[in-house]
């Protein structure tokens, strides 16, 4: 049996948290040790009940410095440099770029040349999602459980 990642973004999100939770643990006691789950969660909203049992992170978004690290470590010199621009020039879209998993989308997206500076996290999704369609599948290609 090989490795699962399992991740539920937006648990508040939910029309009904408390089922939305139980099946998470049902999957968890069945799939065991061969699956890492990864569950998002206003903090606001989040109740220790509501996840029994599973480790609770904090993350804080990013500040501008890793920002820039992190997208001159990813691009090339010269894309780093455009895709900060886009960051400088619209606020919305470095609001995302807050969020570690949104950055690295927004980066892998602008390192195909196929991002349009998202308004809304939806937008990004949506942007993320119909790329990773239209691309051409190689089944020989070894599937890597990173986003890059």
């Amino acid at each position: 049996m090989g490795w699962l990642p399992l991740l539920i973004d937006g648990l508040d999100e939910a029309k009904d948290r408390e089922g939305l939770s139980d099946l998470i643990h049902a999957v968890a006691v069945d799939a065991g040790k061969n699956t890492s789950i990864l569950v998002t969660c206003r903090r606001a909203v989040y109740t220790n009940d509501l996840l029994y049992g599973f480790y609770a992170v904090e993350l804080r978004p990013l500040k501008p410095e890793q920002i820039e690290f992190y997208v001159r470590e990813r691009l090339s010199k010269e894309k780093a440099r455009k895709f900060l621009k886009v960051l400088q020039d619209d606020s919305r879209t470095m609001a995302l770029a807050g969020s570690g998993f949104l950055l690295a989308m927004m980066t892998y997206l602008f390192d195909q040349g196929t991002l349009v500076p998202p308004i809304s996290r939806d937008e990004l999704y949506k942007q993320s999602v119909e790329y990773l369609l239209a691309r051409p599948r190689n089944p020989e290609q070894r599937r890597s459980p990173t986003f890059r």
